[in-house]
């Protein structure tokens, strides 16, 4: 009688830890859908805010290196206008950056980059912007 209860408690035991399993497999996926969904409505947020130029952006929009929750992107953007706080790409992106972004030097108009950040507020915040090579 014993072994058959020590029996059926571990295969309740392996059919448990077969659900765990698939709960957390099923909770992996979701969380993907739900960072792709976040970086969706930011991007789509992005796009909808007219900043027809870089000059109105400040020093105290850049926000830090730290993403945090924030959803990640990057790309590469041919350089439009700059300030000493951003660049707007041609992409239609500002990129904010600070004293903890990576940025190449004597970045100049026209001049196609690479970036990666995240975006909070309407901005990408950059921890790098490097000149494009192939």
């Amino acid at each position: 009688m014993f072994r058959n209860n020590q029996k059926e408690a571990a295969n309740y035991l392996e059919v448990s830890k077969f659900n765990l399993m698939q709960a957390m497999n099923h909770l992996f996926v979701a969380q993907a859908a739900k960072a792709e969904a976040d970086k969706a409505t930011a991007i789509v947020s992005m796009q909808t805010i007219h900043i027809k130029n870089v000059s109105a952006v400040a020093s105290d929009v850049f926000r830090g290196c730290e993403q945090g929750v924030y959803p990640m992107i990057s790309g590469t953007a041919a350089i439009v206008q700059s300030n000493s706080y951003s660049l707007k790409l041609s992409s239609g992106n500002i990129i904010v950056f600070g004293n903890c972004s990576v940025i190449d030097k004597n970045l100049v108009m026209g001049e196609l980059v690479t970036f990666s950040g995240y975006l909070r507020e309407g901005y990408v915040h950059v921890q790098s912007v490097k000149r494009w090579s192939q």
